[in-house]
């Protein structure tokens, strides 16, 4: 009789822990899953790859005597492109200020103003140098898409400013039009040292600037918002 009642009891404790098991089993599936929940919520971070897709291609650039291979290497690993031929080119240290513009303007206009021809082709950019030709003006002053006017624009007039310099180097008073007045420049590397002398008395900013250049035999280009400036 014992063992009888003995068998039954197991037999119930065993039936009820299999039905317990199988309980448990079916709560845990139904639980969300907290991992996948995490991945999906996790911050995307922005990737070289990406930023050459057009997410992001702004660069802000503020050096002075920075060699020009420096340059390159730094938007190769940034932004996935591979400058071929680059060892070819003549030791040039540049001095540039611009701030969110993209890339390709900024490579640009460090190129032309210092008789460096280049074709970009997919992410492959190759590079030609004639050391018998001048920086020249392959891009005239026009505004490209979503560019508001500035320097150069026959229209565009800045604000008032009083100079009065003598012998200071050029590439310091870019630099202050640029910290006062958003102009970006790329200064051709024999114009490092260039001195110069001003004096005006409340005139538009721009105005000031295109005394100066002419007054040093200077010229200068626009390739997007960046004005590259070389010898005349």
């Amino acid at each position: 009789m014992n063992s009888k009642k003995f068998t039954c009891s197991y037999f119930i404790q065993l039936t009820g822990g299999i039905l317990l098991a199988l309980f448990l089993c079916n709560t845990i599936n139904a639980l969300p899953t907290n991992t996948s929940s995490l991945q999906q919520n996790k911050p995307q971070t922005t990737t070289a790859t990406e930023q050459q897709n057009g997410l992001s291609d702004l660069l802000s650039v503020d050096i002075k005597d920075v060699a020009l291979a420096d340059m390159l290497k730094f938007i190769g690993d940034n932004f996935g492109i591979e400058f071929v031929d680059s060892q070819k080119l003549p030791k040039i240290f540049l001095t540039v200020k611009v701030n969110d513009a993209p890339w390709q303007e900024i490579l640009a206009a460090v190129l032309q103003a210092h008789n460096i021809s280049y074709q970009l082709v997919d992410k492959k950019c190759y590079l030609y140098f004639d050391k018998d030709t001048k920086a020249n003006k392959n891009n005239p002053l026009t505004l490209t898409k979503g560019q508001t006017k500035g320097f150069g624009d026959p229209d565009f007039k800045g604000a008032p400013i009083s100079i009065d310099i003598k012998d200071v180097n050029l590439d310091e008073v870019l630099r202050f039009l640029s910290e006062n007045y958003g102009f970006n420049f790329a200064l051709n590397q024999a114009l490092k040292n260039t001195k110069v002398t001003v004096k005006t008395d409340d005139v538009p900013w721009d105005q000031a600037l295109s005394a100066l250049l002419k007054e040093h035999h200077l010229s200068y280009s626009r390739i997007g918002t960046v004005i590259y400036i070389f010898p005349a």
